[in-house]
């Protein structure tokens, strides 16, 4: 894939997959010191960035365990989060990660607009 770091895999990576996936799964747990309604806000975020890190090493350590877990963000939450994992699952290849693709080429859409399908098809071109 054009633009994308080396694999990490060959590193030995892949002890941090299972820490690096239980970071995908939102924080319930606010941080101390909200009041009641800064905790409603809280319940269920992820921080962006470092959603972005975490989606970025398991594509870079291209273990296949990732990609049932990163398939399901490709129809759920919001747009900064769905689109980082088509380049990760792109990265990481398989049959797995170029059927979640397919799927989401085929029928994923966000407020009604289509170029979300579009790059989940441009990022099936690029899986391995």
């Amino acid at each position: 894939m054009a633009g994308v770091a080396a694999p990490l895999g060959w590193l030995g990576y892949e002890v941090a997959v299972p820490a690096l996936l239980a970071e995908l799964r939102p924080r319930y747990r606010p941080p101390a010191g909200l009041d009641a309604d800064g905790k409603a806000a809280w319940a269920g975020r992820l921080e962006p960035e470092r959603f972005r890190a975490v989606v970025r090493a398991l594509g870079r350590i291209g273990d296949r365990r990732a990609v049932g877990p990163l398939a399901v963000w490709l129809s759920e939450g919001d747009y900064v989060y769905r689109s980082l994992v088509p380049g990760a699952l792109a990265a990481i290849g398989g049959p797995k990660a170029r059927r979640a693709l397919l799927e989401c080429a085929r029928t994923s859409r966000i407020y009604d607009l289509d170029h979300f399908r579009v790059e989940c098809a441009a990022a099936l071109a690029d899986t391995a």
